[in-house]
């Protein structure tokens, strides 16, 4: 990091429990909106898939048809079809498959920016004040 952005990100101790604790809310909204980006991808599989994803009812069959392998969804996560072979959107299994697909994401993502918080805080709030936007997370 350059000396310069280490006197504009110089922040007193107490400053710096404020930045983890907004880093930690944004985290935690991050996940939020993964998981329901996540529900949002189980209903668009579910519903408006235009062909039936497994039409044998012969896993092998299935998996030389498909452009993607079938049965790791069904192995790993036991996820379900209906009878007619589209991805069954009554199951739990599923929906859960996806939002938590798309929490941890979200989550890996933002642990992964932990040790750059405070330069990403600063983008933030200096990007509110360009727009005019007085956040509270900014002080």
């Amino acid at each position: 990091m350059h000396d310069a952005l280490k006197r504009d990100l110089y922040v007193p101790l107490a400053g710096w429990a404020m930045i983890e604790l907004i880093y930690s809310v944004g985290m935690f909204f991050a996940v939020i909106f993964g998981a329901a980006a996540g529900f949002c991808g189980h209903y668009c599989r579910s519903h408006f898939t235009a062909y039936p994803e497994r039409w044998s009812g012969s896993t092998i069959l299935d998996d030389v048809t498909s452009e993607e392998p079938i049965s790791i969804e069904a192995k790993i996560i036991g996820a379900k079809w209906d009878d007619y072979g589209f991805w069954d959107a009554e199951s739990n299994r599923n929906l859960i498959y996806y939002m938590v697909s798309g929490a941890g994401i979200a989550l890996l993502a933002g642990l992964n920016y932990w040790p750059n918080r405070a330069e990403i805080i600063a983008g933030f709030c200096s990007a509110t004040d360009e727009l005019g936007l007085n956040s509270i997370l900014c002080w």
